[in-house]
């Protein structure tokens, strides 16, 4: 079977990041089984009582420019339990983009220096959740050892995206699926009020994004916002 590459919304969505997802044999880039194996072996690390038959069916949908720029590929895993989570997987690294499952997983990404220190980065916007979804905020950081995840106290009780003002700031946007019937990778999106711009805040810990709210946010979209950032 040919590698299954993310359509419609989701493809959409990866065009933020400059390209759209699209078939690939440079060398370093995994195929699909590879890939099948390196996260199957990192998630029965991280959960040793996990059923070993469990079935983790992956989607690739590496942006064109995610992969010419930071050398990652990105799998989403499509069905069963842990259905929605996704991974990058960087020189033969796993690192988990979606800390938790449920929702939509991944749904918006761009390539940027994030934590300005003149490299690129990974940032993206995923949904997880039952029954109470919402969507976080997270980016792929480079170190001198590899990648590092860094999250966000920044989350939205609905559909949200990570956008570019022209090669100026970075902005988390409110966003509607404008069909909820079709295919989860077959959705498109309708962007709607903008948020507030993401920001990088240095803390002991390696450092955080955050979002600087605007201040004349609707009263129904503020009210979907989870800010425990310090900056507002």
């Amino acid at each position: 079977m040919p590698h299954r590459f993310a359509v419609g919304a989701l493809a959409n969505l990866l065009l933020l990041a400059g390209g759209a997802a699209g078939f690939g044999d440079e060398e370093g880039r995994v195929g699909i089984a590879t890939a099948g194996t390196l996260v199957r072996r990192h998630v029965m690390q991280a959960n040793p009582k996990m059923n070993p038959a469990v079935e983790i069916p992956l989607l690739e949908v590496t942006p064109d420019a995610t992969w010419e720029t930071l050398r990652i590929q990105i799998f989403r895993v499509t069905d069963g339990l842990l259905e929605s989570a996704a991974f990058a997987v960087a020189a033969n690294d796993v690192i988990p983009l979606t800390e938790r499952w449920g929702g939509d997983g991944i749904l918006s990404l761009l390539v940027a220096d994030i934590d300005g220190d003149r490299q690129d980065d990974l940032v993206y916007t995923y949904s997880w959740g039952s029954g109470v979804d919402r969507t976080e905020l997270a980016a792929l950081v480079r170190t001198t050892t590899g990648w590092r995840r860094l999250g966000s106290r920044f989350a939205y009780r609905g559909e949200m995206i990570v956008q570019r003002q022209g090669q100026g700031a970075i902005v988390v946007r409110a966003a509607d699926w404008k069909d909820r019937r079709a295919p989860l990778y077959d959705r498109e999106f309708i962007a709607r009020e903008e948020l507030g711009i993401v920001t990088f805040q240095d803390t002991p810990e390696g450092g955080e994004l955050q979002v600087r709210m605007h201040d004349d946010l609707p009263a129904a979209i503020e009210d979907k916002v989870w800010n425990y950032s310090k900056e507002r």
